[in-house]
């Protein structure tokens, strides 16, 4: 019996407590847990707006062409002059 309450004693002093490490432990790991997740998911959204973006451009760029092949009739028919610059 001596020998285990020697262990017990020997174990854990009665003035310290592990609690404010434990939970400070616990705190830390998931809050790096949330943060690794929160990454993960606002990057994983990022090819898909390039593509948007690259898809929106050249939509943009065909459109521009569009009206300027549309608008040399109307310069024509006005008279107006034609920059070489648009082609």
């Amino acid at each position: 019996m001596a020998a285990k309450a020697i262990s017990r004693s020997s174990s854990s002093p009665k003035g310290e407590s592990k609690n404010g490490l434990i939970v400070t432990l616990v705190f830390f790991i998931l809050a790096t847990i949330g943060l690794g997740v929160s990454t993960y998911f606002g990057f994983s959204e990022q090819e898909t707006l390039r593509a948007d973006k690259d898809k929106s451009e050249s939509t943009q760029k065909k459109r521009s062409q569009a009206y300027r092949l549309l608008s040399i009739p109307i310069h024509a028919l006005l008279d107006l002059h034609i920059h070489r610059q648009w082609f």
